[in-house]
C-alpha cells in the first residue's frame, strides 16, 4: 500500500478539480465532514483513489491511497484519512 499526503496553502478544489480532469481522472464531488470535498481515480486503475477537501485554516490539503495488490476500497481509505485530518485540526 502507497499513502500520499498533500497540502496546498493557496489551492483550490476548483484547481484540483480542473487537474484532476487534465489528467484524465474520473472527479466526483463529495462531502468530508460536512465540507465540500472531491474523489479522484485514475482511469483503469481500480486500486487507487485520491480525496482532497477544504483545510481547517487555508487552502486544500488531500489524501492519496494506492493497494498494490488488492484490498479494501481505496476511496474509503482515503475519505477516512482526510475526516481523521479534519477531526484533528479542528
Amino acid at each position: 500500500m502507497k499513502v500520499t499526503f498533500n497540502w496546498f496553502e493557496t489551492g483550490s478544489l476548483d484547481h484540483e478539480r480542473k487537474a484532476g480532469e487534465e489528467l484524465g481522472y474520473t472527479v466526483e464531488n463529495t462531502t468530508v465532514e460536512g465540507r465540500r470535498a472531491l474523489q479522484m481515480r485514475r482511469p483503469n486503475d481500480p486500486l487507487s483513489c485520491g480525496v482532497s477537501a477544504g483545510a481547517a485554516t487555508t487552502g486544500i490539503f488531500g489524501w492519496w491511497v494506492q493497494y498494490t495488490t488488492g484490498g479494501a476500497d481505496p476511496c474509503e481509505a482515503a475519505a477516512t484519512l482526510a475526516r481523521l485530518t479534519l477531526n484533528l485540526s479542528s
